[in-house]
């Protein structure tokens, strides 16, 4: 095949750079165990896709491969965890950012109180005792037919009703910030 003379061929060549730097993710940074949140980035110039990670990997699983990542942090972990993104296309990957998220624990479920299980009508006051591991306080409760109950520690102290004679549950729960 013979090219007639003068006559140019034009090939198109697309030239793409690899993705540029990305930027520091934005969303909540102090959060509790087992929730599940959304950080947003800008759009990255070359990238046609994005990557998430979380380290270290046992704080939580990221999803999504766009601007914005999920993360579901996972139960039990406590402490500083990053997350990070970078921009990904068919010519490589970008440099990542990332955001430093601390993991604050709920408290645990307060123990069985302990204090006296029999008493007589028109006693008086009774104290009972919990604990709970991260609780800062403690809320506690009683049916108001029965007495009250005052205090917001491991002990809470319930005030009988004089003419009461029933059971009755004490109930607590430890609290802090977080839950």
């Amino acid at each position: 095949f013979l090219m007639p003379k003068n006559v140019i061929y034009n090939k198109s060549v697309n030239v793409t750079g690899i993705p540029e730097n990305a930027t520091v993710p934005t969303g909540i940074t102090q959060i509790t165990t087992q929730s599940s949140t959304n950080y947003v980035i800008s759009p990255i110039t070359n990238a046609t896709s994005y990557t998430w990670w979380v380290e270290p990997s046992e704080a939580g699983a990221p999803s999504g491969n766009g601007t914005t990542g999920t993360v579901g942090w996972n139960f039990g972990y406590q402490g500083n965890a990053n997350l990070y993104v970078k921009g990904v296309n068919d010519c490589g990957e970008g440099i990542s950012n990332y955001i430093t998220v601390t993991i604050n624990p709920h408290p645990s479920k307060a123990t069985l109180p302990t204090g006296l299980t029999n008493i007589c009508e028109n006693s008086s006051n009774t104290n009972y005792t919990t604990s709970s591991n991260n609780a800062t306080s403690f809320e506690w409760q009683i049916n108001s037919e029965a007495g009250t109950i005052i205090g917001t520690s491991e002990t809470a102290t319930v005030n009988w009703n004089d003419t009461y004679h029933s059971t009755v549950q004490i109930r607590v729960r430890g609290i802090n910030s977080y839950g």
